[in-house]
């Protein structure tokens, strides 16, 4: 992959991000402004920097995927694209890649909010170590169930830090 077709391919997600930002930071400002907040001022809301910095994000991803498609077409970049998805596909390391990053995010966005903190962090590293056939299931209980007890010990109680 040639770096034009790079800078093609992260301008399309960091468009999506940008995008995303911008659509929550209106969200957040909408919520911000009903009661019992009741903050319509958009300079003093929390709303100010995620939508600032999504707007911005999205402009430069913009200006990097006009400068991808120079010399070439969108359909070129597209055609590619498909292409490199395709082979990527087959790629066992880009396989495990995703699904440790779909591990990642079933713990942060599912367990986190389901479960409290302790057993969704056994669950999660547990998940992880097997995915990733770092040890035996047994070693990766032992292990996982030592990890999230020194950090709740660590942080919870000797820098008496609250855990999510």
């Amino acid at each position: 992959m040639d770096t034009k077709q790079k800078d093609f391919t992260i301008s399309l997600v960091l468009s999506l991000v940008g995008i995303y930002a911008t659509v929550e930071g209106i969200r957040m400002y909408l919520k911000a402004a009903q009661p019992p907040f009741g903050i319509t001022n958009l300079s003093i809301s929390p709303a100010l920097l995620p939508i600032i910095l999504g707007l911005l994000l999205l402009i430069l991803s913009l200006v990097l995927f006009f400068q991808s498609v120079k010399g070439s077409s969108i359909r070129e970049r597209f055609t590619l694209l498909v292409g490199w998805f395709g082979h990527s596909v087959k790629d066992t390391d880009i396989r495990m890649m995703v699904g440790g990053m779909a591990i990642m995010a079933v713990y942060a966005f599912l367990l986190i909010g389901l479960l409290p903190y302790y057993l969704a962090s056994v669950i999660f590293l547990i998940a992880l170590m097997l995915f990733l056939r770092a040890s035996t299931i047994v070693k990766s209980i032992i292990i996982s169930i030592a990890a999230v007890g020194l950090v709740i010990l660590l942080f919870q109680y000797g820098f008496n830090v609250s855990l999510p």
